[in-house]
């Protein structure tokens, strides 16, 4: 999928979106069984395998100017130029932008590591055993060659140059940004402190988005804190599911005060009501999360918004696919809600499920 109209099509559709990494070798990686020491028991993810860049970054790299530059930031640059040719920025408006990047959410950092540990270890056997110079170097190309998602500068890799090399040319060199890392919760965190800056006045748009490829790194710690499914299937909400998959992705949404959208003209796709956080603290386990602090931000968001459980009646949840996750979000929701017949649906089912359907749960 390279658009949200691709998005809403397989959403719509329920084709199911899994495969095996294309960027790289699962095989030396897997095994069937779970407790199997550096190894992951699921072959498949929600992977990148037909990007269909923006017009203008297409026109870019034919210049040669992203010859070098790792997937993840030609996917956040995609995504902002998508999100630029819907909205109205003038020159006098100050511009922020919040972007969820987890420091390990890069194949090219991984394959940049790869090729510069092994290659320093490699250059320290040979000098040991007396062979020629340069054997780094020619090591190196080889390395490069095999990992090839390394980039020529391992700076580019930081979250923070990811994003300001994706954002280089399209907004303002003087913006307010920000990298979030806050785990599952990153993006909609990203999307809070857009509200934030935006209603104290520190910016007039705010561009909130998200970006992570999956790596080898992802696929093996997934399997090692028990939530990854073993059947290959993601079942939100359903008796079956026996654990969630991931996926690589990058987008981003524009915000602006609802006079301001007007005023400039935009479509106006929705309105944010209300925003609520929480932190757990200590509780079970990281696939485990703790009722009280969901049911703390469903209050929060539900009073920012004016709103109480009598007046929802649809959810789109989180929906891992784990039966402890799924469980805490069905019962805190069901205890808040206030009504029968309270609509709750997942769209990772949608995405990640061979049957292709959409988990609803009444």
């Amino acid at each position: 999928m390279s658009s949200p109209d691709d998005l809403w099509e397989v959403l719509q559709q329920g084709e199911p979106q899994l495969g095996e990494p294309v960027r790289f070798d699962i095989g030396p990686i897997f095994d069937t069984d779970p407790e199997a020491l550096d190894r992951t028991c699921g072959r498949v993810g929600g992977f990148i395998r037909s990007f269909r860049p923006h017009p203008v970054l297409a026109a870019e790299r034919e210049q040669g100017r992203w010859n070098e530059a790792e997937s993840e930031t030609l996917w956040l640059r995609h995504s902002l130029l998508q999100a630029l040719d819907h909205v109205t920025v003038t020159g006098s408006q100050r511009v922020g932008c919040y972007v969820a990047a987890l420091p390990g959410g890069f194949l090219s950092a991984e394959d940049a590591v790869l090729v510069s540990v092994a290659g320093q270890l490699a250059d320290r056997r040979a000098s040991a055993a007396g062979e020629q110079a340069g054997h780094e170097r020619r090591l190196r190309e080889l390395l490069a060659g095999r990992y090839r998602h390394a980039p020529a500068d391992s700076q580019w890799v930081r979250p923070d140059v990811v994003l300001r090399r994706a954002v280089e040319g399209l907004l303002p060199p003087a913006i307010d940004w920000l990298t979030v890392s806050t785990a599952c919760a990153s993006s909609l965190n990203a999307i809070d402190i857009g509200l934030h800056r935006l209603r104290a006045g520190d910016c007039d748009v705010a561009f909130c988005g998200s970006v992570y490829g999956l790596g080898r790194f992802m696929a093996v710690g997934a399997a090692k804190f028990k939530g990854l499914s073993l059947s290959g299937d993601l079942r939100a909400f359903d008796a079956q599911a026996d654990g969630t998959i991931f996926s690589e992705a990058a987008t981003m949404v524009v915000l602006k005060r609802l006079e301001t959208a007007r005023a400039d003209g935009d479509r106006i796709l929705g309105v944010i009501t209300g925003c609520g956080l929480s932190s757990d603290g200590r509780d079970k386990a990281i696939a485990a999360p703790s009722p009280a602090g969901q049911r703390r931000a469903i209050e929060r968001a539900w009073t920012a918004a004016g709103v109480c459980g009598t007046d929802v009646d649809w959810v789109i949840a989180h929906g891992t696919g784990t039966l402890a996750g799924d469980r805490v979000e069905i019962d805190v929701l069901s205890g808040l809600s206030g009504v029968a017949g309270l609509t709750c649906t997942a769209n990772k089912s949608s995405l990640a499920t061979r049957a292709g359907r959409l988990a609803v749960y009444r």
